[in-house]
């Protein structure tokens, strides 16, 4: 009978699918002899049920048939007739969780597994009951548990259900991206631990899942991953969602190592607040971590600080609140370039007797770095826990570069080593002498590689020697570099040479052995006993207290001989490999560029002119940097004048045939790209300069550090001609301008009273030296009137507003036609709610229905015709002015335009850049008037004074974070006024906004204000500003 019913659910099969029919057959004849008849029948009638329940029911039955070896082996025919039933139940608008739940039976491996399926079922049948017609869902439940299960095994996978359990009372589609992020994991994590995240944030829980591939690429330790689920639960308790917070963390993991990462986490825990979390992500890059001492009060202080004013709390731990800043570089004994700036440029100054700037290192950069005009810095040094041993550190980074100019390759022609005679005369050897020596070699990089080793290396020592004081910190930087070089080994650093081949992989361990060597390094472990050894003894000669360039020179020739015997696939033109990580405290030095810069530098302007003229000229400029690289440029001939007529530079060369070998011209092409940088910066300076000033935030009660970007221009569109066309209308109104400000011209000759010798007697004096000598009394015959020259020490800036809103066309009520109506007009196009597209300049878009005659003049124009006048009339003052304009768009695009700065003349070009003034964008007053200040201060005038033209109040779109208040931008204008009266420098604001008296009131406390009723006056009332603050 049996039999017979097999071959009757074969044939209905066969209608269905052929494969399938030869499937069933397949897997009944591993089933008659174990099954009874019984059992078989209700097998043969589930399977036909199956086949038949809907649209390509065949393929379930396929994953069915493919499951029955394991449920027969694993459970016996119950659990092949039950397991069977519960996926028939499955069916019905869809095969898929059928489908999935037969296939995940097929795939389980093991006993311990198997024993999961009852709690798979249940929770499913629960996800079926709450989500009846999500077929989908269902059958993703079934994929992603089963491969959990077949790929993890049974450990943990209880809890996987709990959070399906949990989830079930969410929104679907929490359920529906939980399952696919599982299964798009590599690994699933610690299920358990996860349990308690799900009961308070569902979001947080699918962003941690998000992130959790990404933690186990970065191998993030199992506590790690613990703290960050910990972490999670605690800002879920208080109501606050952690999803931005994961993401800004996964973005900073892979720049923290370990003991970071611990201590960020320890922060974060302390904070305890998202806001703070964030803010500390924000700032861990600027964090001493490694400083906890430090860490732990100022943290406190920050928290704290939250408790009071949510603002100024963030401020303080995102390192955007100066005292903030202030406190922790006391705490963790930061020592700020800033602050000792003067110093070390005294310092280089005596030292080496010549300039050479000390500037700030780029940011994110540590180590210095010279071209022979400027020295950078780092902008600080945090390696050690006081101001003190890190102002020590700046010092040595600067010796440590200075020694290449004092007693290396750039000293002067005689390096007394000592005061004894037979020294003293000793002559050092020459850049030029140094290059002909290494271009000698057949490779060239790799003898220029250990020549530099080996020389910073003998710096350090000569330093040693001579300056006693220097050991003791010179030893501690030593072995400070060594650890960090240690660690950077241990991290994998030295996995790149593994890639390298095997000659290249061993010059590249070389030439780190040598320099760990210079750095006193008691045994390198990479070397044998014999190359060890004789690298030792080579290196002793540069060692000693006598040793110079001469010696380094000596010292590199047997090193290459000792490197390219054993590697003899390096002794060729071509060969490089990876070169050794910069030492800290030495930096970088380019040493084709110095020579140039030195050279260069006793250059006027003009002949530099003329040089950049021979540079253009391809054979000559060839001659020139040929003169270069061999140090044959004789400066004092070109100082001469040997430059005044092109070509007679090169007379001396015409003759000579340059021969180039192909290191010599790598060389020369250096020497070519280093010549046209100098000259490019010497005679073309940037058009572009970019400054960072505070900006002060009452919410906060505090400055926010380097908040604000100032981009200086010098170059802008021009035109000449509106300046003489201004003139030429405004003629009676200039004249007028003139005469006011020729009221200030000081006499010619002022009298002194009281002197030796003069040209008259001053009266009263003379009686009272009279009546004093007959009454016996000794005087001094100071009874002269002497005349003498007077001058004027003033320097003034004019600050035009060059906001959108001046593109205004001039209104009657502007002009004073009615003025009640003026007074009643709103801030000239700035009011409160302001969105973006009032920032932002669409251009004038017709003339004013005001005015009929001529096309509409508008603000700017106004602005622009006061400033003219002004100049025009100062010229003969001799005062120091300065004319320049403002605007931008976000704290990081603050514009400055310098039209006319003060030593500049009153020229055609800065005629051409003030005309060209066009309304741009926003006012952003604050770090305008903090950077015109600073242009005021350097003149070094004693009287200073600012005097800024705009037609309304500050306003940006973020100056503040409610963009609807004028209150943060009024404020920070209000203190930057203030720190300009600090500096002594006296502000005015004249303003043709109506409304102006409501704000200015507090930005000017002393009345240094004026509202212009009538915008056609403010020339005129400009000259009696000017006469009032500088008379």
């Amino acid at each position: 009978m049996t039999v017979t019913e097999v071959a009757s659910v074969h044939e209905s099969l066969k209608k269905l699918n052929q494969h399938t029919a030869v499937r069933f057959d397949k897997t009944a004849a591993t089933l008659i002899g174990t099954l009874d008849d019984r059992d078989l029948s209700a097998w043969c009638e589930l399977v036909l049920k199956i086949s038949q329940s809907g649209w390509h029911s065949w393929e379930v039955l396929n994953y069915y048939l493919e499951a029955v070896p394991v449920l027969m082996h694993e459970g016996g025919v119950s659990s092949l007739l039950h397991r069977g039933a519960f996926g028939y139940a499955l069916l019905g608008s869809s095969t898929e969780p059928a489908s999935r739940y037969f296939d995940g039976i097929a795939h389980l491996n093991h006993e311990a597994t198997f024993d999961k399926l009852d709690l798979i079922e249940e929770t499913g049948t629960k996800l079926k009951a709450y989500f009846p017609p999500a077929s989908g869902l269902l059958a993703s439940y079934y994929q992603t548990s089963f491969e959990l299960l077949a790929r993890d095994g049974s450990a943990n996978f209880s809890e996987w259900l709990a959070l399906t359990d949990i989830l079930l009372v969410s929104e679907r589609q929490n359920l529906t991206k939980l399952y696919s992020v599982v299964r798009d994991l590599d690994s699933a994590p610690a299920w358990d631990s996860l349990i308690g995240l799900a009961s308070s944030s569902v979001a947080d829980l699918l962003a941690y899942l998000e992130c959790h591939q990404r933690f186990c690429e970065l191998q993030l330790g199992a506590q790690h991953q613990l703290d960050i689920q910990q972490l999670l639960i605690q800002f879920a308790k208080r109501e606050h969602t952690a999803v931005l917070w994961l993401e800004q963390l996964n973005v900073c993991l892979p720049q923290l190592n370990a003991e970071q990462l611990d201590t960020l986490i320890w922060m974060t825990k302390a904070a305890s607040r998202i806001d703070l979390a964030l803010a500390l992500i924000e700032a861990v890059h600027q964090l001493p971590l490694a400083n906890r001492r430090a860490l732990k009060p100022w943290l406190a202080e920050g928290v704290s600080l939250y408790a009071r004013n949510a603002a100024a709390g963030r401020a303080w731990v995102a390192l955007e609140s100066a005292r903030s800043n202030e406190t922790l570089e006391k705490l963790a004994g930061t020592a700020l370039l800033e602050d000792y700036q003067r110093v070390l440029q005294l310092f280089v100054e005596s030292f080496i007797g010549r300039r050479l700037i000390v500037q700030a290192q780029e940011t994110g950069l540590t180590h210095p770095f010279s071209d022979g005009l400027v020295l950078k810095l780092p902008e600080n040094i945090t390696d050690f826990e006081t101001q003190p041993e890190n102002f020590q550190v700046y010092k040595m980074m600067l010796l440590h570069q200075l020694g290449h100019f004092e007693f290396g390759i750039f000293a002067p022609s005689a390096n007394p080593v000592d005061n004894d005679e037979d020294q003293s005369s000793k002559k050092s050897v020459s850049f030029a002498e140094v290059r002909k020596s290494l271009s000698a070699y057949k490779n060239y990089w790799l003898a220029e590689q250990i020549f530099m080793v080996v020389e910073h290396g003998r710096i350090d020592w000569q330093l040693a020697h001579r300056y006693a004081g220097t050991r003791k910190m010179l030893s501690k930087l030593k072995t400070r570099e060594l650890i960090k070089r240690d660690a950077e080994s241990e991290a994998g650093e030295s996995d790149a040479l593994v890639a390298l081949s095997k000659d290249h992989a061993a010059i590249a361990a070389l030439l780190e052995s040598l320099t760990r060597m210079t750095l006193d390094q008691a045994t390198v472990a990479e070397l044998t006993t014999e190359i060890d050894l004789d690298l030792r003894v080579a290196l002793t000669a540069v060692q000693t207290q006598n040793a110079d360039v001469a010696m380094t020179l000596g010292c590199t020739a047997k090193i290459y001989q000792l490197i390219t015997s054993a590697h003899s696939g390096c002794d060729r033109f071509g060969f490089r490999t990876r070169m050794p990580n910069v030492v800290g405290y030495r930096g970088a030095i380019e040493p084709e560029q110095v020579m140039i810069n030195l050279q260069l530098a006793e250059l006027d302007d003009e002949d530099l002119e003329i040089l950049a003229d021979e540079m253009e000229d391809g054979e000559e400029g060839l001659s020139i940097i040929s003169m270069l690289a061999d140090d044959d440029l004789d400066v004092d001939k070109l100082k001469q004048g040997e430059l005044d007529q092109p070509g007679t530079l090169l007379t001396d060369l015409d003759e000579r045939e340059i021969e180039l070998s192909e290191e010599n011209k790598s060389t020369e092409e250096k020497v070519a790209e280093g010549l046209k940088a100098a000259l490019e910066g010497r005679l073309r300076p940037p058009h572009q300069y970019e400054f960072q000033y505070d900006e002060w935030d009452f919410v906060i009660g505090d400055y926010r550090k380097n908040w604000c970007t100032l981009h200086e221009f010098r170059v802008m569109d021009e035109d000449p001609s509106y300046v003489d066309d201004a003139l030429s209308e405004q003629s009676a109104t200039a004249a007028g301008v003139r005469r006011q400000l020729n009221k200030l011209r000081p006499e010619m000759l002022t009298k002194v009273k009281g002197v030796d010798d003069g040209e008259e007697l001053d009266i009263e004096r003379t009686i009272e030296h009279i009546v004093d000598k007959r009454a016996g009394v000794v005087t001094e015959d100071r009874i002269y009137v002497e005349k003498q020259r007077k001058q004027r020490d003033v320097a003034a800036l004019f600050l035009l507003d060059m906001s959108a809103s001046t593109d205004d066309a001039i209104t009657p009520a502007m002009s004073g036609v009615d003025h009640a109506q003026a007074a009643g007009t709103a801030n000239s196009g700035k009011a409160a709610g302001f969105d973006d597209n009032d920032f932002l300049h669409d251009g004038y878009m017709g003339d004013s229905p005001y005015l009929n005659d001529g096309p509409a003049r508008k603000i700017i124009d106004v602005e622009k015709e006061a400033a003219i006048l002004m100049a025009d009339a100062l010229k003969n003052l001799g005062d120091q002015y300065a004319i320049c304009g403002f605007s931008g768009y976000g704290r990081d695009n603050v514009d400055f335009y310098v039209c006319k700065d003060f030593e500049e003349p009153y020229s055609l070009q800065a005629k051409g850049k003030l005309g060209g003034i066009k309304a741009c964008r926003s006012t952003r007053m604050g770090p305008a008037i903090r950077h015109a200040t600073k242009m005021l201060v350097d003149t070094g005038c004693k009287t200073k004074a600012l005097i800024i033209i705009s037609d309304g109040y500050p306003q940006d779109f973020d100056y503040g974070k409610d963009r609807s208040s004028r209150d943060y931008g009024i404020k920070d204008t209000t203190r930057a006024l203030v720190e300009a009266r600090q500096k002594d420098v006296q502000g005015f604001c004249l303003t043709v906004d109506q409304s102006g008296h409501d704000y200015l009131r507090e930005m000017c406390p002393d009345k240094q204000y004026m509202v212009i009723q009538d915008v056609a006056q403010l020339p005129g009332e400009l000259s009696k500003i000017y006469r009032m603050i500088t008379g």
